[in-house]
């Protein structure tokens, strides 16, 4: 008991001793630590100077030396650092980025800066319905994209022509009445109706989705079938790509 009762004393003593630069400028995790393009990523800290500036230093991906875009703002009257990073750089893949924030304090005549890493997870599409017939309506959905974005498509028919097509992501997450019923899109998501026509080729479909600013790009497929007495003619197999995964790495 008085070897716990002296630890803690001791713990106490070298708190007090501490230098006082050596508590402050605190950053906690973001909120979320994982998204996509279109989340919305909060950090916040405390005990920074107070009403002065500090500089937000945004990293595409995590070892970069340089930061790909910087900006000014101040902390709060109270010292509180609130900084919330919009539409982070979305990629093919998945990848792990980082903020950084740094402030000079005229207290201790000094630069500080502390960093956070996040991860931004790859966007995504898929068709509803994933197959159908000849004639059908079908819908193209996509997620995870920079909010307000032009979201190229190239549609790829089983006779290999290519048709090309465009929708915009949303800005603010909604339900959108389609032939299905209602569909939420969220923030960086977008979708485009299609009505197929009963002279469609049979076969598979893949739709090529790229944001025109940026590498970040998905796929999707669908299966057009006309059904017979219980059997699908599905057309000549020869003719169908071999899909992998719902996203192109």
């Amino acid at each position: 008991m008085r070897l716990r009762t002296l630890a803690l004393a001791v713990a106490l003593v070298t708190l007090c001793a501490a230098p006082a630069d050596a508590l402050a400028h605190s950053l906690l995790p973001p909120s979320p630590v994982s998204g996509d393009g279109g989340t919305v990523f909060t950090f916040y800290g405390r005990a920074w100077q107070k009403n002065q500036v500090i500089q937000a230093q945004y990293y595409r991906r995590y070892r970069d030396r340089r930061p790909f875009k910087t900006k000014n703002f101040r902390a709060s009257s109270t010292g509180v650092l609130a900084f919330r990073l919009l539409d982070p750089w979305a990629y093919s893949t998945g990848m792990q980025q980082r903020m950084c924030f740094a402030q000079y304090d005229t207290r201790f005549g000094r630069v500080y800066r502390k960093c956070a890493s996040f991860y931004v997870e790859p966007p995504t599409a898929y068709f509803m319905r994933p197959d159908g017939a000849p004639g059908d309506e079908f819908i193209l959905v996509a997620n995870g994209f920079q909010a307000n974005r032009t979201l190229l498509i190239e549609l790829t028919t089983p006779t290999g022509e290519l048709q090309n097509y465009s929708m915009r992501t949303r800005s603010r997450p909604r339900f959108l009445v389609t032939g299905f019923g209602p569909v939420f899109i969220p923030r960086g998501g977008a979708i485009r109706e299609f009505q197929s026509n009963t002279t469609d080729p049979l076969g598979l479909y893949t739709a090529f989705i790229q944001q025109s600013d940026a590498p970040a790009r998905a796929r999707a497929w669908r299966l057009c079938r006309a059904w017979h007495r219980g059997t699908a003619k599905l057309g000549d197999p020869r003719r169908w790509p071999c899909p992998r995964s719902c996203t192109d790495g």
